[in-house]
Protein backbone atom coordinates (compact mmCIF):
# COMPACT_ATOMS: atom_id res chain seq x y z
CA UNK A 1 0.00 0.00 0.00
CA UNK A 2 1.17 3.60 -0.76
CA UNK A 3 1.67 6.12 1.61
CA UNK A 4 1.22 10.06 0.87
CA UNK A 5 4.13 11.71 1.70
CA UNK A 6 5.97 14.70 0.20
CA UNK A 7 8.97 14.84 -0.73
CA UNK A 8 10.17 17.87 0.01
CA UNK A 9 10.90 19.65 -3.51
CA UNK A 10 10.00 20.24 -7.44
CA UNK A 11 12.81 18.96 -9.96
CA UNK A 12 14.53 15.55 -7.42
CA UNK A 13 15.88 12.89 -9.60
CA UNK A 14 14.36 9.69 -8.36
CA UNK A 15 14.60 6.29 -9.26
CA UNK A 16 11.63 4.08 -9.92
CA UNK A 17 10.68 0.50 -8.59
CA UNK A 18 9.57 -0.26 -11.83
CA UNK A 19 10.48 -3.64 -13.30
CA UNK A 20 13.75 -2.06 -14.39
CA UNK A 21 14.74 0.65 -12.74
CA UNK A 22 14.15 4.01 -14.06
CA UNK A 23 15.39 7.86 -13.88
CA UNK A 24 12.98 10.49 -13.41
CA UNK A 25 12.71 14.31 -12.76
CA UNK A 26 9.47 14.83 -10.54
CA UNK A 27 7.66 17.91 -11.30
CA UNK A 28 5.56 18.26 -8.01
CA UNK A 29 5.55 17.01 -4.68
CA UNK A 30 2.16 15.51 -4.09
CA UNK A 31 0.75 12.20 -4.71
CA UNK A 32 0.28 11.00 -7.14
CA UNK A 33 3.45 12.79 -8.61
CA UNK A 34 3.69 13.62 -11.73
CA UNK A 35 7.53 12.75 -13.39
CA UNK A 36 9.15 13.20 -16.95
CA UNK A 37 11.53 10.49 -18.60
CA UNK A 38 15.53 11.26 -18.22
CA UNK A 39 17.92 9.60 -20.25
CA UNK A 40 21.63 9.52 -20.64
CA UNK A 41 20.93 8.43 -24.35
CA UNK A 42 21.71 12.16 -25.93
CA UNK A 43 20.81 12.01 -30.27
CA UNK A 44 22.09 15.37 -31.53
CA UNK A 45 19.89 17.21 -32.44
CA UNK A 46 17.83 17.05 -30.18
CA UNK A 47 14.29 15.79 -30.31
CA UNK A 48 11.44 18.34 -29.85
CA UNK A 49 10.74 19.11 -26.13
CA UNK A 50 14.39 17.50 -24.97
CA UNK A 51 16.38 19.62 -22.58
CA UNK A 52 19.87 18.80 -22.05
CA UNK A 53 20.73 18.54 -18.22
CA UNK A 54 23.76 20.77 -17.66
CA UNK A 55 23.90 19.96 -13.41
CA UNK A 56 23.83 16.21 -14.09
CA UNK A 57 25.86 15.36 -11.76
CA UNK A 58 23.64 17.75 -9.19
CA UNK A 59 21.11 16.12 -9.77
CA UNK A 60 22.92 12.82 -8.69
CA UNK A 61 22.93 11.12 -12.50
CA UNK A 62 26.06 8.75 -13.34
CA UNK A 63 26.16 10.45 -16.68
CA UNK A 64 25.30 13.55 -19.12
CA UNK A 65 21.46 13.59 -19.22
CA UNK A 66 18.15 14.87 -21.33
CA UNK A 67 15.08 15.39 -20.42
CA UNK A 68 12.49 13.84 -22.66
CA UNK A 69 9.01 14.92 -23.08
CA UNK A 70 7.53 11.82 -21.68
CA UNK A 71 5.27 12.64 -18.91
CA UNK A 72 3.62 9.94 -16.55
CA UNK A 73 1.93 9.59 -12.78
CA UNK A 74 2.57 7.48 -10.32
CA UNK A 75 2.32 6.41 -6.58
CA UNK A 76 5.08 7.74 -4.48
CA UNK A 77 5.31 4.66 -3.06
CA UNK A 78 6.71 3.35 -6.22
CA UNK A 79 10.16 5.80 -5.69
CA UNK A 80 13.23 3.72 -4.22
CA UNK A 81 15.29 6.82 -3.95
CA UNK A 82 15.71 10.51 -4.64
CA UNK A 83 19.25 10.91 -6.07
CA UNK A 84 19.41 14.73 -5.94
CA UNK A 85 17.88 17.88 -6.79
CA UNK A 86 17.87 19.72 -10.19
CA UNK A 87 19.23 22.76 -10.59
CA UNK A 88 17.72 26.26 -10.72
CA UNK A 89 19.04 26.70 -14.49
CA UNK A 90 17.70 22.59 -15.20
CA UNK A 91 14.76 23.74 -13.00
CA UNK A 92 13.95 26.55 -15.81
CA UNK A 93 14.34 23.87 -18.78
CA UNK A 94 12.13 21.63 -17.16
CA UNK A 95 9.36 24.11 -17.00
CA UNK A 96 9.88 25.56 -20.16
CA UNK A 97 9.35 21.95 -21.99
CA UNK A 98 6.30 21.45 -19.95
CA UNK A 99 5.10 24.82 -20.88
CA UNK A 100 5.77 24.21 -24.55
CA UNK A 101 4.11 20.60 -24.11
CA UNK A 102 0.89 22.67 -22.86
CA UNK A 103 1.33 25.26 -25.06
CA UNK A 104 1.52 27.76 -22.55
Amino acid sequence: ECRAESLGHVGASIELSLKKSRQASINRGLSPITLMAVTSQIRQPLATGEVILKDWQAAGLAKPSVLKPLIATLEQCQIVRVMGKLSEADREGLVGVIQGILGA
